[in-house]
């Protein structure tokens, strides 16, 4: 059981990361014990490459954790694969991954990929890189993390949320946007429970 120092919740949002009424429910995690971080990657600065993004999420994850604090990482929507990638990478300073209505792979679903991130190859590079790099989970590092899934999703394609060997919830909720507003307000609690379950 972690005793001493702070749990550090850092968040990254998906496509439309700039929303202030995502910001806000994002904070609300601040109510439960987490020093909440909005990381954007920011997707829409197409001059930086996926692995300059990454970089600076693990400086972030570097620079927060120590000896005394825990760091956790919350990616939704396209954010999903992007701190898996980091989690990959870092695993040892990471105590618990959640994954927001996140596409995983590419697979053979639609909508496709390619028409998903169509204007945004580094969403599409993300997704690729960690499909190619999920073999480096092990079973231990699985248990760390949740994915939530919605009922209906007409931009994630549902097989494409779960990640094996973790704990993969389907939600009743429908269409993408809304699951994920009110996928964090209602389901706060679901996910922080899991996040301190891994203290």
């Amino acid at each position: 059981m972690f005793l001493l120092g702070k749990h550090h919740l850092i968040f990254v949002p998906g496509l439309g990361d700039d929303n202030l009424i995502l910001h806000w429910e994002i904070k609300r995690f601040e109510n439960d014990g987490f020093i909440v971080h909005i990381h954007p990657a920011p997707w829409r600065n197409q001059k930086e490459n996926l692995q300059s993004k990454l970089k600076r999420l693990i400086s972030l994850i570097d620079k927060l954790s120590n000896d005394d604090d825990l760091v956790s990482l919350v990616g939704i929507s396209a954010g999903a694969s992007f701190v898996l990638n980091a989690y990959i990478q870092k695993k040892n300073k990471i105590a618990g991954v959640v994954n927001l209505f996140g596409r995983l792979n590419a697979g053979n679903h639609t909508p496709s990929l390619s028409f998903a991130s169509r204007g945004n190859p580094v969403f599409k590079g993300s997704v690729l890189r960690f499909e190619r790099s999920e073999s480096k989970l092990t079973d231990t590092d699985r248990k760390k993390v949740l994915t939530i899934r919605a009922m209906l999703d007409e931009t994630v394609p549902l097989a494409t949320t779960p990640l094996k060997g973790a704990k993969n919830i389907q939600v009743p909720l429908v269409e993408h946007t809304l699951s994920i507003f009110l996928g964090i307000l209602i389901y706060r609690k679901l996910i922080t429970e899991f996040l301190k379950s891994c203290e």
